[in-house]
């Protein structure tokens, strides 16, 4: 699994998902307002979080570096912001609506293309449909 270092801005923690993460996730994850646009269904089960949780899993392993973005009020993951390690470098994001307008995705997607910067990452590129 690609390595996940911690992040921190001025409001947020952005760190690697914990096993435990998985209620948090869910809830992410199972909300379909939220999830309209990306490239998976709502999770229906929570079962399901905690499958993408594992290591080996598409959405977290070797495919992907994925963040868990939290507030640091709260600690507990709010949404994430995944990297794919694939040629395409494609920059996904989710936060959970009630956390919607406040800036928290620009914060982090900045953090984390500023570390693919600092380490010598490939950036994500746009995907012109």
């Amino acid at each position: 699994m690609p390595d996940v270092p911690i992040l921190e801005t001025e409001r947020l923690v952005l760190r690697d998902f914990a096993a435990d993460d998985g209620p948090a996730l869910f809830r992410i994850m199972s909300d379909r307002e939220t999830n309209v646009f990306l490239p998976m269904f709502p999770l229906e089960r929570p079962e399901e979080a905690a499958a993408l949780l594992c290591a080996g899993s598409a959405w977290r392993g070797a495919a992907a570096r994925c963040w868990a973005v939290c507030p640091k009020s709260a600690g507990t993951p709010v949404g994430y912001v995944r990297v794919a390690a694939d040629a395409s470098h494609d920059l996904g994001y989710a936060l959970r609506r009630e956390f919607w307008g406040r800036g928290f995705m620009t914060e982090a997607c900045r953090a984390v293309l500023g570390n693919c910067v600092g380490r010598g990452r490939p950036m994500p590129r746009p995907r012109m449909t």
